[in-house]
């Protein structure tokens, strides 16, 4: 891996001036200890490219866990149960040839680090990691403290959307402090099986509608679930209630119609979650209407369908920041809540007991 990162370095140079001079001798990273060489040769890591510039990674070795970020600032508001540790030889060449960094080296600093020190070169015996990283994107990395207890540090994309939320900032959506906390609360105390990589897609969105549309779709997965519930009730269904939806949609095209759908899920949901659902919509004066799961799906259905077609009957009103935060803020709580009902009971195999249970 110490060839991987020095050849970074090269190619930069290389890239910025073609006559810069190439050489094959032997370079490495001073090591640090036993434990640190063996995470580098052994650990497993798991990387998700979250854009241009923006990485991270999960590295698992022994008992530790460790989730590294590049392209990201620190976090602004507070990790509970993880702790940012120094980079080591081992984590910072893992992540760098793994998630395949580019050095940001220019000619002038790659001849600083690389001319002169090499194998064979009276007194070397490796670079040190503080040289090498200033060639290199400003790297970060973070210790779970418990990884046995913090379960959502086990999904990559959950713990990546909880670290993204708590470093937002040179995104355009200006989301709230309340908004953030809840969105921080789907990731990291969400159901199990909730459509994270979804989350995620909506939290580093460039628009207000495409973060809405990724959390709508997140409840849209479990349309079918009430309906279906009640026709599991009658049979021994030993798979996911989901296979059985796709199913019947496969066979006899059933679906549940959407906005039906919608309002049956925000039926399952607490009083105060639906009023704030309407709170965060309504817009004329005097009080809002009465926040019933029908008026809640409604007023959600419609956004959606504005942001989905595209027909001059369907054009999208342009609505506030202000207001979209409440949107968005509403519609974490019923996410939240309806997976908390229906998520894994739709969408996890049942046991055979289980199917006894439901007759």
């Amino acid at each position: 891996m110490s060839k991987d990162v020095f050849d970074r370095i090269f190619s930069s140079a290389v890239a910025l001036d073609k006559d810069f001079p190439i050489d094959s001798e032997a370079r490495w990273i001073t090591r640090k200890d036993d434990d640190d060489a063996d995470l580098m040769a052994n650990a497993k890591i798991q990387v998700r490219r979250l854009g241009q510039r923006e990485v991270t990674a999960v590295v698992d070795h022994m008992d530790r866990k460790i989730f590294c970020a590049s392209g990201y600032g620190r976090p602004n508001e507070p990790w509970e149960r993880v702790k940012e540790i120094d980079g080591t030889p081992g984590l910072f060449a893992l992540f760098v040839t793994e998630a395949n960094i580019p050095s940001t080296a220019t000619a002038a600093r790659a001849r600083n680090v690389l001319e002169g020190s090499y194998r064979g070169v009276a007194g070397y015996e490796g670079h040190s990691l503080l040289e090498v990283s200033e060639v290199f994107p400003e790297l970060t990395f973070w210790e779970i403290e418990r990884p046995e207890v913090d379960v959502y540090s086990t999904d990559i994309y959950r713990i990546a959307g909880s670290f993204v939320v708590r470093s937002y900032g040179h995104y355009p959506l200006e989301i709230g402090p309340k908004t953030k906390l809840k969105l921080v609360g789907l990731f990291e105390d969400g159901s199990s099986v909730m459509p994270f990589p979804l989350l995620l897609q909506g939290v580093i969105s460039y628009s207000w509608s495409g973060l809405f549309l990724d959390v709508y779709r997140s409840i849209e997965q479990l349309y079918s679930a009430p309906k279906i519930e009640r026709l599991a009730a009658k049979f021994s269904i030993n798979c996911a209630l989901s296979d059985l939806a796709e199913a019947l949609e496969s066979f006899i095209s059933w679906r549940p119609k959407e906005e039906e759908a919608l309002s049956l899920l925000l039926g399952e949901v607490s009083q105060p979650v639906r009023a704030s659902i309407v709170n965060a919509f309504f817009q004329g004066t005097g009080d809002p209407p009465d926040a019933t799961p029908a008026k809640c799906a409604s007023y959600i259905y419609q956004l959606r369908n504005s942001h989905v077609h595209f027909r001059p009957a369907m054009k999208a009103a342009p609505m506030s920041p202000e207001k979209w935060d409440k949107i968005i803020s509403a519609m974490c709580d019923a996410v939240l809540e309806i997976y908390e009902k229906f998520g894994h009971a739709f969408l996890v195999s049942r046991t055979p007991q289980a199917s006894a249970r439901i007759r």
